[in-house]
Order: structure tokens, then sequence, then C-alpha cells
């Protein structure tokens, strides 16, 4: 039924999946419902509120000339935060306006930032005047933003890393942050063609595909996580990265699918591993479910000479389209050490490459580098994420920094946590949950399930695909399957982000009558 398919990435697949589960609707079979999704349907409406207000603030605050009706010019810098304050107390009922008046002076105390520097700064910014200088990412929301990843990426006091070693570059979302880094990684010889990469599946399908392209052409080695282990890393499977010949680690932190944090016992050997056999180890993690896990601590403040982190708004704060990421690396990390110790005729090569943009080739740092390289170099000094983009980055870093008792997140734990119980409870049957688990996506055994129903032995006979060929066809179900993430087997994929809260228990109904009627 699906065999066209089977080298076909989940997400081209669930294309297919999508047209099945409408048609069924159609034709009055039971309504679709699209699990396959990672984008959230919740968002947060205060700080989008906080922009607005301020965006029309600086609007309205330009200087005017009654010859052009149509046309203002900068504002003027001198008095621009009282009169921002003024605006705001006249909508002070409004909560946008209340968030973005505490907002402002949370910033001046916190990062003693002048008022009227930071408003300047920021309100040029949310109006798109300029170019972002620096291109990397404007300085004010570095500071804000690496505050936030503090806070959400190590969920502890005693962060063993000052938090100002770190250099951010905001990026096009977390999808160009990879692209990005696989690219900067390439161009300076730190990943080249037959180089081995570990990766940690199960893992995002894309993940998997792009080091397999032509572009880059390396060669896997899977560090795997079973169900039978609780979806951790095993010992026997992170000591897999004593080969010298793995040149990178790359792993999404908490995990997807399987929707779970590195627990302490894992992390402790994989430290323990780089520091004492594995020092040249580079290391990739994706962190951006990491809001969403009750206790939570990133390889990048572990392994930080190691480990790029990278991170996106998206989920969290439910801006998939504004497209936020972030890139972080410490100020002291191995990829300027390796870049160093290249052979000479390739540090000339890079001198080549670099020398339009930098008078000093030789000492650019890999952040540097992987700015530069995001605009093939000649348009450097025209690159970085837009402005009004960053604004947007700093408001919502502010809003969580702001929550001291972390509300917002509580809220869309137990949001998530409800969901899966509700899908559990369809299901009739427990799925893995804790401290360490997400909950925003979730794999489920279909061959536990149906084994519990009498119909194992039907279900080993078809591939997960034909199930959920079926499951979208006759149940209106759409999900993703769990071998296209490298979770092998016969795992769904769902996602317990983007459907009304009630649907999960019906989703579970619906594959327990799938299941029956195989």
């Amino acid at each position: 039924m699906t065999k066209d398919y089977d080298h076909t990435s989940p997400f081209e697949y669930k294309n297919i999946l999508i047209e099945l589960g409408q048609k069924c609707e159609k034709n009055g079979g039971a309504s679709f419902l699209n699990a396959g999704r990672g984008n959230p349907n919740f968002f947060n409406t205060t700080v989008r509120d906080a922009f607005s207000f301020f965006h029309h603030f600086m609007a309205l605050d330009a200087t005017k000339n009654p010859e052009y009706k149509e046309i203002a010019f900068y504002n003027i810098k001198k008095g621009i935060a009282k009169r921002l304050i003024e605006y705001l107390t006249k909508n002070r009922e409004e909560k946008g306006a209340q968030f973005l008046m505490n907002a402002i002076s949370f910033a001046e105390n916190e990062f003693n930032l002048l008022p009227d520097e930071l408003i300047a700064a920021l309100g040029s910014a949310v109006l798109g005047n300029f170019y972002p200088v620096p291109p990397r990412i404007l300085k004010e929301v570095e500071l804000i933003a690496n505050q936030f990843l503090r806070k959400i990426l190590y969920q502890d006091n005693n962060c063993p890393v000052d938090q100002n070693d770190f250099e951010l570059f905001a990026t096009e979302g977390a999808t160009m942050s990879m692209v990005y880094l696989f690219n900067s990684l390439k161009e300076n010889k730190l990943l080249n063609s037959g180089d081995h990469i570990a990766i940690g599946t199960p893992i995002f399908s894309p993940y998997l595909e792009i080091p397999a392209l032509k572009d880059f052409e390396l060669k896997q080695i899977h560090i795997k996580a079973e169900e039978s282990s609780n979806w951790q890393l095993s010992k026997h499977e992170i000591d897999k990265l004593k080969d010298p010949k793995i040149k990178a680690f790359f792993l999404v932190n908490p995990s997807n699918p399987p929707g779970i944090a590195l627990d302490q016992d894992s992390i402790a050997h994989l430290v323990k591993l780089v520091k004492e056999k594995r020092p040249d180890l580079i290391i990739l993690t994706d962190t951006v479910y990491a809001p969403f896990v009750e206790e939570f601590r990133s390889l990048v403040y572990e392994l930080p000479k190691n480990t790029i982190c990278v991170y996106s708004y998206s989920k969290y704060f439910g801006v998939t389209g504004w497209r936020l990421g972030l890139i972080m690396l410490h100020k002291e990390n191995i990829f300027n050490e390796l870049i160093h110790k290249l052979p000479e005729k390739e540090k000339q090569e890079l001198d080549r490459r670099y020398k339009t943009d930098s008078t000093d080739p030789r000492h650019l740092t890999f952040m540097e580098r992987c700015v530069m390289d995001s605009r093939d170099i000649a348009l450097a000094h025209t690159g970085g994420l837009s402005c009004p983009q960053q604004v947007m980055m700093a408001l919502m870093s502010l809003y969580e920094l702001m929550d001291s008792q972390c509300h917002y997140k509580h809220t869309l734990e137990r949001l998530l946590k409800n969901r899966v119980e509700l899908l559990e409870t369809g299901l009739g049957m427990k799925l893995l949950s804790g401290k360490h688990y997400s909950h925003y996506y979730i794999l489920v055994n279909i061959l536990d399930l149906a084994d519990k129903l009498g119909k194992k032995e039907a279900i080993e006979k078809i591939s997960i695909r034909d199930f959920l060929h079926t499951l979208a066809e006759k149940y209106g179900v759409v999900a993703l399957d769990g071998d296209g993430f490298g979770a092998k087997g016969h795992y769904l994929r769902i996602s317990l982000a983007n459907l009304e809260s009630d649907s999960y228990l019906e989703i579970g109904k619906r594959i327990n009558a799938c299941i029956k009627q195989i």
C-alpha cells in the first residue's frame, strides 16, 4: 500500500495522510484530526500586545514635517523614555501597555541600561530603520536574551558558567541556525565529506537527512535511545563516542519525538567521556523544547567549550511564523582551537575566503565566521536577523525573566500533561511520563497496545505506514511514523501541542478502533 513512500521523509508522507484524512471527513466519515503538526495551538498574548503598543508609539513619536503627509523622520532620543511612559500610562488598563512599562523598568534595573539609550535603540529596531548593527545580534537584545537562556536552559541556581561568557547569534529560527552551523563547519574544514558524525536517535527527521546530503556526505553513527531505557541514552551507546573517527555529536535535547531530556546519569557519563577521552568532540544540541521540561540542564553549561547550542522561541511562545532563533557559543571554545590547528595550506585557503570582510582573517573566531558565512561573506555587512524580530525576541525574554514564579511555564506544563492523560484514557494504556518529559510530542507503541487488544500478530504483519494510511483513510487521524525519526518499531509520533485538548481523547479511541479492525 505504501511501499512507494518507504524512503520519503515523514513530513512529506504526512501530506498524503492529510489528503486521506480530509477526504474521510468530506465523505461523511470521522472528523479530521491532524496530530502530525508540531505547531502549537497556543500563543502568548501579552508580548504581542506590548509589541503593538511599542511599534505604535514609535510611529506616533517620530518627527513630523507638515510638508510631507505620509513621511516621518527619525525619533528624537532625548526624553524618549519619558514620552513612552506617558503614552503607556494613558493606556495602562491594557495588559500590553502595563507589561511594557514594567519591562522597561526591569531592563533598566537588571541590565544597568540608561532609559533613553534603551528605548531609542529598541525603538529604532522595532521600526526597522536600519540594518542590524552588529549583524550578529543587537547588543541590548543579547544582554536580555542571554539571561533568558540562562533561566530556561539551566534550571538550577548553581550554574557553573558565567552567562556573560556566551555569545549569541540571532537567526531566522532554529532551522536556519542549523543550516548556518553545518555550512560553517564545512567551510572551515571542521566537518569534511566522509567524516563520521554521531546522531542521537530518535531525532527530528530532517536532522537525519541533512548530513546525508551531497553538500556534506557525512557518515552517520546512531547513538540510540530505546523505550526499554525510558528513551535515555545508555552508557553503552554513549561510549560509541570514544571512537576518534567521530568528529561531532548531534542531538535534540529534550528529544523529538520521545520528548524527554537527558537525565543526570546520562549527562554525567557524557561529560566524563568528553573530558577524559574526547576533548576534541564537537557537540551540536537543539534545545527548543527545554522550557516545557520540569527539570532541565543543557549540555552547553556542562560542556561549554565543546557545545554549540541552538534555541528557538517558536514553540514556547507560539511564534513559529516569526522565525526567532539563537545560536549560543562560549567565547572560549574548541572550534576556535580546531581552526587554529588546521594545516597551513587550509588556513591560507580560509584567509582568501574571508579577506574581503576582514583585515585579519586568520584571527576570526568561529562565531564571526558563522555570521559572515550566513551571508556568503560579501553581503555580511547587511546580514543579521531583522530588527523588529529581535525586539520581539527581547520582549519575550523579558516576559519570562519577570515571571519569577514561572506561572506561564507551569500553565503550559499543566496543559500538555492534561493532553497526555486524555490520550492515555482514550488508548486505555499508560504512556511514559515524568519530570524529564516535555509532553510536547509522544511516541505510542501500537504493538504494545495491540498485544493488550489481542491483535499483536495482525499488527506485526503490516508496516507502520500501512497502519497510518488506514488510520487516516478510515478514522480521519494523521500521525507520523517513528521509523522516520529513527525510532525503529511500531511507533506513532503524536504532537500534543496542536489540537484542542478533547481531541486527544478521541485520537486514543480511534487508534484503538483502527487496531481492532486490522
